[in-house]
């Protein structure tokens, strides 16, 4: 069984690398817990705008090992 202890951080405000209570929920429940963000929805639209504007120069949407 895994035990989890209370994470200090979250009462002060930050951003800590531990798990919040409904994602120690959420865990119990289903075994895992996503989705983790990691980037901005800001970042997000910029980096797929990205990737749409080469899709167009490049003739469509990528394949193969670019597709990685």
């Amino acid at each position: 069984m895994i035990r989890f202890a209370p994470c200090p951080l979250l009462s002060r405000g930050l951003l800590p690398k531990c798990l919040t209570p409904a994602q120690i929920e959420q865990y119990r429940e289903e075994g895992c817990v996503f989705p983790t963000r990691v980037i901005s929805e800001t970042e997000v639209a910029e980096l797929q705008g990205r990737l749409e504007a080469f899709e167009r120069r490049t003739g469509g949407p990528l394949k193969g090992d670019m597709r990685h």
